[in-house]
């Protein structure tokens, strides 16, 4: 099960910086935090709000009092391994297994009975959360924490994962501490506890505000002492980066950064989870097509004007399809053509919408040829398509004579 369960936080921790504190009196202080309570605590709020953070720095604190069980679980949409209401389970009963040893006779019971299979077939959620279950009401197990980050992210069985916290809740005496995005779908299913708290991070936006003064007031020392920064760069560096109220002054910057950011409400998003995978990966790629791959690749995100959409499948389409196979992606590129006819069902007999339908058609036909050979896309898939194609006739320059 250990190669199969990754947990994130040591990822997350180094990334959003261990720096990262809470006051312990913040924690205890706080009526409906304290762990004691079996009720299920739910910290929500709107993206870069803070959420991981504080959960980072819980996790921090509590470790601290060396008085609780913790297991904890950080889920990301991104890695296959940790998007999983199994991959969850997986990870809170293997950290729980390590901690306290004797618990693994949960595990070893289910075992014996079915082998390798029990983390393999179609049961396996059943199995892990029966495991989990009894390993919870082993009276052996004190003052458990559950943590679980970004409920949002678990993209796969989410909703019988909220089940089974809700069952367990009205069980056992373990603590569960959670984070999402504020989805009216979570917010239902948590209304269905007979009793849960709630933390909103925009009702505590000074908290937030101070909280990313500190992190930047610590990044920008960290940065000065790397360097040898003089005090008065180091001044510049930290009052140029400090938080500012007027949204305004972000305007034009994120005007030439379309492509990536837009503003709603006065908050800076990320147009699309590409954006941000694009600009936080920070591995070297000797690839001299790297540069262009997100904008090949995600284009259709962006646009939405019909006769752009028609002038660039006439000019580049071939073309398109000749990178998408040099950059390995002509899976996504599928999918793209899939989503843009879906965005053109509304007006079905326009000139573009026949476009893309053909469009369609020829990757779907030649998508094997062309990944394997990416100059296939000028030759044996445009002669082997059909004399009526538009894609066919638009390109027939381009067949070999």
């Amino acid at each position: 099960m250990n190669s199969t369960t990754p947990h994130s936080y040591d990822i997350t921790n180094n990334t959003f910086g261990n720096n990262v504190r809470i006051h312990q009196g913040d924690i205890h202080n706080h009526d409906s935090y304290a762990p004691s309570q079996a009720d299920p605590c739910l910290i929500k709020g709107d993206p870069g709000k803070g959420k991981t953070m504080l959960l980072c720095s819980i996790i921090n604190e509590l470790e601290k009092l060396n008085t609780y069980r913790l297991s904890y679980f950080f889920c990301q949409a991104t890695e296959t391994g940790l998007r999983s209401a199994t991959a969850v389970l997986r990870g809170l009963i293997y950290s729980l297994v390590i901690q306290q040893p004797s618990l693994l006779s949960h595990v070893q019971e289910k075992y014996d009975r079915a082998g390798k299979q029990l983390f393999k077939d179609r049961n396996t959620w059943t199995a892990l959360s029966k495991i989990l279950k009894s390993i919870l009401n082993d009276p052996s197990l004190k003052d458990v924490v559950l943590l679980i980050d970004a409920l949002d992210e678990c993209t796969e069985g989410l909703l019988s994962l909220l089940h089974l916290i809700r069952e367990i809740s009205s069980t056992s005496y373990a603590k569960w501490i959670m984070s999402s995005r504020n989805w009216p779908s979570i917010e239902v299913e948590l209304q269905n506890f007979k009793q849960s708290i709630r933390l909103c991070l925009e009702l505590n936006e000074h908290s937030i505000s101070a909280a990313v003064q500190n992190y930047i007031h610590y990044k920008v020392d960290l940065l000065a002492q790397k360097h040898g920064y003089k005090d008065i760069i180091r001044e510049t560096i930290e009052k140029t980066l400090e938080y500012t109220e007027d949204i305004s002054s972000f305007t034009e910057l994120i005007r030439l950064c379309g492509s990536f950011f837009t503003i709603c409400n006065n908050i800076i998003y990320f147009v699309h989870q590409s954006a941000k995978e694009y600009l936080t990966t920070d591995k070297y790629n000797p690839d001299p097509l790297i540069a262009v791959q997100h904008s090949c690749v995600y284009w259709i995100n962006y646009l939405c004007d019909g006769n752009i959409v028609d002038m660039f499948l006439r000019r580049h389409f071939l073309h398109w399809l000749e990178a998408l196979s040099l950059l390995h992606c002509m899976l996504e590129g599928v999918s793209a053509i899939a989503r843009l006819t879906d965005l053109l069902q509304q007006t079905p007999r326009s000139r573009v919408s026949s476009l893309v339908q053909d469009a369609r058609r020829f990757i779907f036909r030649h998508k094997r040829g062309i990944e394997s050979t990416p100059l296939q896309v000028y030759v044996s898939a445009l002669i082997f398509s059909p004399l009526q194609s538009e894609i066919r006739n638009i390109f027939k320059d381009k067949e070999p004579p």
